[in-house]
């Protein structure tokens, strides 16, 4: 045990001290090349003469002044990428789950994809109706985002330039546009019409005295800006739960299927908008209840009919969101001692997937499959 971790700690070390390796391979050939031309020209003067002991001198020079760089490059390399291990704990985890999760949420285990071999082949499931990729991505997110955007805010420095470019379209493109897609659904609900006519002036954290002497304006205005970020905040928990998320969602297609299946006809036709308008303009509201109950039925309108397009803005974004985190994690394979620790970290995973009791429940389903087409032939 001992002699492992004395052989774990000299592998970080080594493979922490020379990355990246491109400055002591600039320092090694600039003084080689240095070292080489000194000798070919000392090579042609007298030994022991005034020229030929400066040309030494300087070429020693050199070698020392490469081995102090080649130290001190080493020990500021071990220091970041120590520092840097530590920091990217969560990332490094996130990004290496993310695969294996995905895989077993599609039913790629060799126990899941034995199971529904034989529910297929039993006709007990249709082959489309298994998860792919981007309902695997969109189940992840709660996961993933919180710690991708805290990488990225907070973690730059340990960051290699295309980390920070795909950490950057998942966070601030892909997520973002995601967020606002669920913002502009949440502010077609029936939550919106009290939030921006009856906004809750009890939220607001103010001693009384100073609210009694405020102006209606400000007053309604502070208690708008509140509830306002009290919807932002919804949309936020709404993301961060996949059990809020699936409800919130219901009725959208979030899949591959969600982006083949959308065409330009599903578009928001502009007449129909332009009916509900001249509907919604002629009709005389007695009281508060009956304008939100049309003003209800004029979103719920909307919504269906921007379902398809919901459904195939949402899909593409999680399949950017998807192509990034793919592009990251090769990214962190190359890394030093990162690369194979987490390498081997996912092949044990993976190994716990591929056990002997999985490749039992393989061959079992897969005689209970056959079985199962046998009689249903035979009805």
């Amino acid at each position: 045990m001992k002699r492992n971790i004395k052989s774990d700690t000299f592998k970080k070390f080594i493979s922490f001290a020379f990355y990246p390796k491109i400055t002591i391979i600039v320092c090694l050939i600039i003084t080689a090349l240095s070292n080489l031309v000194l000798g070919l020209i000392m090579h042609t003067i007298k030994e022991h003469s005034t020229v030929y002991n400066i040309l030494y001198a300087i070429l020693t020079g050199t070698t020392a002044s490469f081995i102090v760089a080649i130290f001190v490059e080493l020990t500021n390399n071990y220091r970041h990428n120590k520092l840097a291990w530590q920091e990217l704990q969560a990332y490094y985890s996130v990004v290496t789950d993310y695969e294996l999760h995905k895989q077993v949420a599609m039913g790629n285990t060799p126990a899941q994809r034995a199971t529904l071999l034989a529910e297929i082949g039993a006709g007990l499931l249709n082959k489309d109706e298994t998860k792919d990729y981007i309902e695997a991505t969109w189940e992840q997110l709660p996961t993933i985002i919180p710690v991708l955007k805290d990488t990225l805010n907070n973690k730059k420095p340990y960051l290699t330039d295309k980390e920070i470019v795909e950490l950057n379209n998942i966070v601030n493109l892909c997520y973002k546009q995601i967020w606002d897609r669920v913002y502009s659904l949440l502010i077609m609900s029936p939550i919106n019409h009290n939030v921006m006519n009856h906004p809750d002036e009890d939220i607001l954290n103010y001693p009384k005295n100073i609210l009694d002497d405020m102006p209606d304006w400000l007053r309604k205005q502070l208690a708008g800006n509140a509830n306002q970020q009290a919807m932002n905040k919804l949309v936020d928990e709404i993301l961060s739960d996949s059990f809020l998320m699936s409800q919130f969602m219901v009725g959208y297609d979030i899949s591959k299927k969600g982006i083949s299946n959308y065409t330009e006809s599903d578009t928001f036709d502009s007449d129909s908008i332009t009916d509900m308008d001249n509907d919604y303009e002629h009709q005389e509201f007695e009281t508060e209840e009956q304008f939100k109950k049309v003003n209800e039925r004029l979103y719920q309108r909307i919504i269906e009919s921007e379902r398809p397009f919901v459904s195939y803005h949402l899909s593409n974004m999680c399949k950017d969101i998807s192509d990034s985190i793919d592009v990251l994690e090769n990214e962190v394979l190359k890394k030093p001692y990162y690369g194979f620790m987490l390498k081997d970290f996912k092949e044990a995973k993976e190994q716990i997937l591929y056990s002997p009791m999985n490749r039992m429940i393989y061959r079992s389903e897969l005689k209970r499959a056959k079985e199962a087409v046998k009689l249903k032939k035979e009805k």
